[in-house]
């Protein structure tokens, strides 16, 4: 039987209908309740209550026991200590009664008389009187539970619980006279009387709320039932939290017994739980109303100080409800929140953990000099421990958790090896040695995977993914601080904070362990057969309240493995490891019209090079130091391009080795290319500002292949398990190992255009002064000009496609592409057939330049020439002619 509404299940004494009553707020969680006044000798009754099986009318038919229970809101004057050496002289004042006492009148009685609380059961031969003192607050809310069976070995009797805790037990009864017992039945809440004198009495000053009655005696793990006077634990678990919000705004939360019911009540709603029509939003609203209604209910101000160990041990349960809102099945939730910014669950781990704290410097050690107690709920454990300083740094380091104290979640966690190692010679004050130290440690089992995962950018960038990759450990150490009489704190007793430059000489130590068993790629990988792994790096980190994420200031890495990372940490908090992926590879796609025209633009680049190759390598007069600066850069051009060409054409990219080896070469041969058009362009301008055309080419040699071996050799020593990664085999897909290249490649585009530039606004004041040289090397510095820029805008665009930025860029890879892929027909223009002297070579304008000359000179030469054969000239070749212009 429950009666929730005692106004509408019960009646006055007098008759009058029980809503004429007062109505108050009830306890947490139940609506009004019902005021009664013995001035006015107001009682309420409800008679012919019996239903099958209930026995409370006469315990002598009960077969399986019963358990009743009841709220009550009392005030008593402080006179009332004054009574206890005279208790018998005191007035009863009755909380429930169905007519049953001492002297064989069947029924139950539970009534207060002075400082005590009695509770009577009789059978009419025998009966059970349990009377205990004082366990109950003044004008709060209290539970008052009795239940009662008859004695079988070890077990029955009569058990007494106030406020969810056991006040007392009478196992044997006493023999009494039967007498009748009321008829018809009656149920009394504050007064009393029995069949033989029907008079009510006993009336009771108090505020009630909340009868229910069981017929069997509850078991040890049912007793909860008292607090909700509900039957089947799982009625709590489906309150809408909007519902749990109104009851809260209409509990005294300062009141410690409605305190404890509304985390318990909390602890058992399935806060997890979405039901099918729950919208996003409305999951959203759900979890903010319980973040809201969770820092209320760890308001410090909610809990006086000097709480004795028993009542201390109730307020833990908060644990219950903490462990449910962190629950992994309210991940989605949680993400949609962070999404938004709204506050997340980092806010309700922080109230936890203060609230805990708190708890933990108000409670009385009782003459006690140490209290170590670990909570456990199913996603975390708590230990808290307070003892004095002087204890606590007489050890050498602090360890925590105490595994030996939550031995089933150790088994349920597969034997986690998370733990932290706190020095304990950050005290130092010696003034503060009497003094007491509280110090928290709170494992968490599934936080990792409702926290926010954003995390500083001087740890890990933005860019790279990363998520926990362990359970998030906190600890906290703080001084009690020194009170007066008033509970103010004393202004000239020193705080007793730990020294955080100890800490910062001495750092902890923790170790914690890996949710995926992983080694971080921190070793050479280069071999297929290798083991592969998605992380990159573990970092130690530790929560910024102030910034909201995660961040690695204060903690380093220590040592790191499969299993587990060891941290050093120069400052409390919570701390996890955080890994840093593998970025994952996706090169930027491009269209397939363009990939054609890029093939075909290969091609034709390869086939001008060659080209120009040839006629220049075959062609007598075109052995200057211009265009053979051109044949060395053609020839890098060639095979720069044969390389890309063979990416598209081949599965290169299936093969890791393969893909670096084309990289390698990719990155020699266009870094070379670079290194010859900055040469170049350095011969235009030595050629036009100082008349310098030759003996140069030997450096130029040196320069661009000595820059371009050393560039590959950097990415071999310091890079080699980055090569060919990237799935264009373009070298890496690291941007670091691109930097090796780009640099040098930029750097050479500069200079080029830097000369070809000075070239370009002084051809009109040339140093030259022959005309017909000056018109051949003019026309090569005005094409390798248009070479130079052409060439420096193509890798200015490639280097912002191949480089990956932060945020959103435009896709210049295919723009890229295209323009290095008509590189070679650029060249041919530019350089080939720009150039005076190449096209007067490849028309024979040159040959015919040389028979003329020829011929003049045998024209005037003597008949008969003196002297030896060796004294005679020689035919004018084309080397000599170049030689001598």
């Amino acid at each position: 039987m429950h009666a929730g509404s005692l106004e509408d299940f019960m009646t006055g004494a007098n008759g009058e209908d029980a809503d004429t009553f007062e109505l108050t707020d009830g306890p947490f969680g139940f609506g009004y309740a019902v005021g009664i006044r013995a001035d006015n000798q107001e009682c309420l009754v409800k008679q012919n209550y019996e239903s099958a099986g209930d026995c409370t009318k006469d315990p002598n038919i009960c077969s399986k026991g019963f358990s009743i229970s009841i709220w009550e809101k009392a005030e008593f004057s402080y006179d009332i200590f004054w009574t206890i050496n005279n208790l018998e002289n005191e007035p009863k004042r009755y909380v429930l009664s169905t007519g049953g006492d001492e002297e064989g009148h069947p029924g139950i009685a539970i009534y207060h008389q002075g400082i005590s609380l009695v509770a009577i059961v009789s059978t009419g031969d025998e009966y059970w009187k349990l009377e205990v003192y004082g366990p109950f607050h003044n004008s709060t809310w209290n539970n008052i539970g009795i239940l009662w069976s008859r004695p079988l070995g070890d077990l029955g009797g009569l058990e007494m619980h106030v406020n969810h805790r056991r006040v007392g037990t009478v196992f044997k009864g006493r023999a009494s006279t039967r007498k009748s017992p009321l008829n018809p039945p009656e149920l009394m809440i504050g007064c009393h009387k029995d069949s033989d004198n029907r008079l009510y009495r006993g009336y009771n000053d108090a505020e009630f709320d909340e009868l229910a009655l069981w017929k069997r005696s509850l078991l040890d793990n049912e007793t909860m039932f008292f607090l909700g006077g509900y039957g089947m634990k799982g009625e709590m678990s489906f309150i809408d939290p909007e519902e749990y919000q109104v009851m809260l705004e209409k509990t005294d939360l300062k009141d410690p017994s409605q305190l404890v019911t509304a985390f318990k009540v909390l602890s058992q709603m399935n806060i997890a739980h979405r039901p099918e029509n729950t919208t996003e939003d409305g999951a959203m609203n759900n979890t903010l109303r319980l973040q809201t209604v969770m820092s209320s209910l760890t308001n410090p101000e909610n809990v006086k100080r000097g709480l004795a160990v028993s009542d201390w041990t109730q307020f833990l349960d908060i644990i219950h409800a903490t462990s449910n809102l962190l629950d992994d099945d309210s991940e989605d939730t949680w993400r949609v929140l962070e999404a938004k910014g709204k506050p997340g669950s980092t806010e309700v781990a922080r109230d936890f953990e203060g609230f805990y704290l708190d708890l933990l410097e108000k409670v009385s050690l009782d003459g006690e000099t140490r209290l170590d107690y670990t909570k456990t709920s199913e996603n975390i454990a708590a230990r808290c421990e307070k003892t004095r300083i002087r204890d606590f740094m007489s050890a050498s380091s602090y360890v925590s958790p105490d595994y030996s104290q939550m031995k089933s979640l150790y088994s349920e966690w597969d034997r986690p090896m998370d733990k932290i190692f706190v020095p304990t010679n950050i005290f130092t004050d010696e003034r503060c040695l009497e003094r007491e130290v509280s110090i928290l440690t709170v494992l968490y089992d599934t936080f990792d995977d409702v926290a926010p995962n954003k995390v500083s950018k001087g740890t890990i960038l933005p860019s790279r993914p990363n998520y926990l990759d362990s359970r998030v450990l906190s600890v906290r150490v703080k001084g009690v601080p020194k009170l007066d009489a008033e509970g103010r704190i004393v202004p000239s007793s020193p705080m007793c904070y730990p020294d955080p430059d100890t800490l910062s000489r001495n750092p902890m130590k923790i170790i914690l362990e890996h949710t995926v068993k992983e080694k971080a790629l921190r070793r050479m990988l280069f071999h297929d057969e290798e083991p592969t792994t998605k992380i990159n790096y573990r970092h130690c980190v530790r929560w910024n309240d102030r910034y909201q994420m995660w961040d690695s200031d204060g903690c380093r890495v220590e040592d790191t493995t499969t299993t587990y990372t060891r941290c050093s940490c120069r400052g409390f908090g919570s701390f996890a490891i955080m890994v840093e992926e593998i970025e994952p590879i996706v090169a930027p796609e491009i269209p397939e019209g363009m990939i054609l025209i890029i093939k075909i633009g290969y091609l034709v680049s390869m086939i001008c090079l060659l080209l120009y190759m040839l006629i220049v390598g075959f062609s007598g007069d075109l052995k200057d130091q211009h265009h053979l600066v051109g044949l060395n850069m053609a020839g890098c051009l060639l095979l720069g391009d044969l390389m890309v060409l063979l990416t598209y054409l081949l599965p290169i990219q299936e093969g890791r080795h393969n893909c670096a080896i084309v990289g390698s070469l990719i990155h020699g041969f266009f870094l070379a290319a670079g290194g010859w058009m900055a040469m170049m362009g350095h011969t235009a301008f030595k050629t036009i500002t100082a008349g310098v055309i030759g003996g140069k080419l030997r450096s130029y040699f040196f320069l661009s292949w000595g820059i371009t071996i050393s560039s590959i050799g950097v990415t071999y020593m310091a890079f080699l398990r980055h090569l060919g990664t990237d799935p264009r085999c373009f070298i890496s897909w690291t941007n670091e190992v691109k930097g090796v290249f780009f640099v040098p490649q930029l750097g050479f585009c500069i200079a080029a255009v830097f000369f070809v530039c000075i070239v370009f606004f002084n051809l009109h004041t040339a140093s030259l002064r022959n005309g017909n040289i000056l018109a051949d090397y003019r026309s090569f510095s005005i094409g390798s000009s248009v070479l130079a820029l052409y060439f420096s805008t193509t890798w200015a665009i490639g280097c912002a496609a191949l480089i990956r930025w932060e945020g959103e860029v435009p896709n210049l890879y295919p723009i890229y592409e295209i323009l290095n892929s008509f590189t070679g027909l650029v060249l041919l223009l530019c350089i080939g057939f720009g150039s005076r002297r190449f096209r007067m070579s490849l028309s024979g304008q040159y040959k015919k330049k040389r028979q003329m000359l020829n011929d003049y000179r045998n024209k005037s030469d003597d008949a008969q020439p003196l002297g030896s054969p060796e004294d005679q000239p020689r035919p004018i070749s084309a080397a000599s002619t170049v030689i001598a212009q």
